[in-house]
């Protein structure tokens, strides 16, 4: 795991101790260098996104990474409480950059 993606990863579950986290690195779907951490995608599934609409998840999520996210270029979340990822836990593929080379 990349250093970025592991002060995500212990900031989310200090945050919002979630059931499911996936990080990815999607970094080399861009014209990025190599090996660079620029482009990440998030699944989480939280008991503390219960009645908590989908802007104001992302506005709390941001907060959360405030220092980190100066050091991010782009961070796709799919964040659900459990009862919305149990009805659908299909999260889809991101398409490659179109700008990648």
């Amino acid at each position: 795991m990349s250093e970025i993606q592991d002060i995500i990863k212990k900031t989310l579950i200090k945050e919002f101790n979630p059931s499911i986290l996936k990080i990815v690195n999607e970094s080399y779907m861009h014209s990025v260098p190599k090996n660079a951490e620029t482009h990440f995608k998030l699944v989480i599934v939280s008991d503390s996104f219960n009645n908590v609409s989908q802007v104001k998840r992302h506005q709390i999520i941001y907060k959360s990474l405030e220092d980190i996210m100066k050091q991010i270029h782009a961070l796709s979340i799919n964040s659900y409480d459990e009862a919305e990822y149990s009805k659908n836990p299909i999260i889809l593929d991101s398409p490659n950059c179109v700008n990648k080379k």
